[in-house]
């Protein structure tokens, strides 16, 4: 299972996927960064529930976590100076540029779009929630890429 985190000022969008890429779970965390390496630190999954957007979270408790992906960029040195040494000998970086439009279009395949959305452009269409869990998703994805 891999992790990924997409890690902001006031939110922290999180998602794990299995080796290939598929989305297990994934939502945004709103409290502060310190909180959210301890439970990654401690592998404290469950506390993540009441954060969660897409999928569930039963899907992650019987499975070994084998990398972290954080994206390069807003607060991620600050999330990797708080997580337990152990724990950063998984972690991997990865440029986070555009994810949010690669977000954007996550957000587009798992929830299709109604027949009256299909006629606007892509550009124009509105995602009706934060959508930084995806962006999380997005960096796995980017991650898997490179690999």
């Amino acid at each position: 299972m891999i992790l990924g985190i997409d890690p902001g000022r006031s939110k922290i969008g999180w998602a794990f996927t299995d080796k290939s890429g598929h989305l297990l779970c994934s939502g945004i965390w709103m409290s502060k960064i310190f909180a959210f390496a301890g439970l990654i630190s401690e592998k404290q999954w469950s506390h993540l529930q009441g954060s969660l957007l897409e999928g569930s979270m039963g899907k992650v408790y019987d499975r070994d976590l084998s990398c972290i992906v954080i994206g390069r960029g807003t607060s991620s040195n600050c999330l990797l100076d708080l997580l337990d040494p152990e724990t950063v000998s998984s972690v991997q970086f990865v440029d986070e540029s555009f994810t949010t439009l690669e977000a954007r279009s996550l957000y587009w395949e798992i929830h299709e779009p109604g027949p009256l959305r299909r006629i606007f452009p892509f550009l124009c269409q509105f995602v009706p929630r934060d959508i930084d869990d995806l962006a999380a998703l997005a960096i796995i994805l980017r991650y898997l890429k490179q690999r």
